[in-house]
């Protein structure tokens, strides 16, 4: 009856909303039947959570000379060997591998499991100040432009990142919003000059990254040998340069980055090979101790399956272990 009063004027109806999967009948009267999380949810994930994290974490720096000895292939001599460890770690093996692991594992229910046909999740988090994202390096933002994968990797704290793509999407979004204009020229506009400023300034900047890989190279070299005009190739280098993803010295121009190619390839399997061996073992030791830990959450008192929670589950949990193998040096 409240929710039929609730609903009253309105398009919607109780039916539709059951239909959609927002609500479910539950002991007689009816709950949240999507993800939820409340401030007293979010407050419990970060304090449960913490002590797994920091095992986590502890179980990559017991593992780190044979680690650090993989990472010795790397040799782009102006890269930090701190950078790589994060980006190949931190971002691909605990965010994307382990995302690939868990739901292999049937530890997590993915969006193209549900039933009816649907392909998305419904999530809902509370806001507030006392929730803080500081710190948790759990998300990557990535494009594929000239056969370069550009992705920034980190906490949703310092947003809008100042990177690649992030800052192309920014520009993009800034030419849809310009005053005064009717729709359908916004659009043409887009279509016009999208191409220029995104696609070939990344076809670009990812032939430059590709190119300084192999070794430092003076910008005339770097026109010569990409084929980019000599103008548009210093504008790309001065850009790269401001970003922070290229250094200059006497001239010459060398990554500050960390780009991975092919010949780093061998090195990047047989890293992400032993995480996931790593991660598999530390879930096989502790995900049941850590879904008791999590009993009082909302959705799982009101019937939400734990692999349903569980994608945002470990968002948190590699997202306070990076967040300590910065702290404590590795990254």
């Amino acid at each position: 009856a409240y929710i039929e009063r609730s609903l009253d004027g309105s398009a919607v109806t109780l039916a539709r909303l059951e239909d959609l999967g927002l609500l479910k009948a539950w002991q007689g009267r009816y709950s949240v039947a999507f993800n939820y999380l409340t401030l007293e949810d979010q407050v419990l994930l970060m304090r449960a959570l913490q002590p797994y994290a920091e095992s986590l974490a502890r179980a990559y720096r017991d593992r780190w000379p044979q680690l650090d000895a993989l990472f010795s292939a790397y040799d782009a001599a102006g890269v930090p060997d701190g950078e790589v460890a994060y980006a190949v770690i931190g971002a691909m093996s605990l965010d994307w591998d382990g995302l690939e692991l868990t739901a292999g594992k049937g530890l997590r229910v993915t969006a193209e499991q549900l039933p009816a046909g649907r392909d998305f999740f419904l999530w809902a988090k509370e806001q507030s100040a006392e929730i803080n994202t500081k710190g948790l390096y759990w998300g990557s933002h990535n494009t594929v432009a000239g056969g370069v994968q550009f992705t920034t990797f980190g906490d949703h704290h310092t947003l809008p990142r100042i990177g690649l793509p992030d800052l192309i999407w920014r520009m993009n979004r800034n030419k849809a919003e310009i005053e005064d204009l009717p729709e359908s020229l916004r659009q043409s506009m887009r279509a016009a000059l999208a191409p220029e400023y995104r696609d070939e300034f990344l076809q670009d900047a990812g032939a430059i990254l590709r190119l300084l890989r192999k070794e430092p190279v003076t910008g005339r070299t770097v026109s010569a040998s990409t084929g980019i005009s000599p103008e548009r190739s210093q504008a790309t280098l001065r850009l790269l340069q401001d970003l922070q993803y290229v250094h200059a010295s006497e001239g010459s121009y060398a990554l500050a980055h960390p780009y991975f190619s092919q010949a780093d390839k061998a090195m990047l399997d047989a890293v992400r090979a032993l995480s996931s061996e790593m991660m598999e073992k530390w879930l096989d030791q502790h995900h049941s101790a850590m879904r008791d830990s999590l009993a009082d959450l909302n959705g799982l008192r009101y019937g939400s399956p734990y692999r349903q929670l569980f994608t945002e589950i470990w968002h948190n949990l590699f997202g306070r272990a990076n967040r300590s193998l910065v702290q404590s040096g590795p990254f």
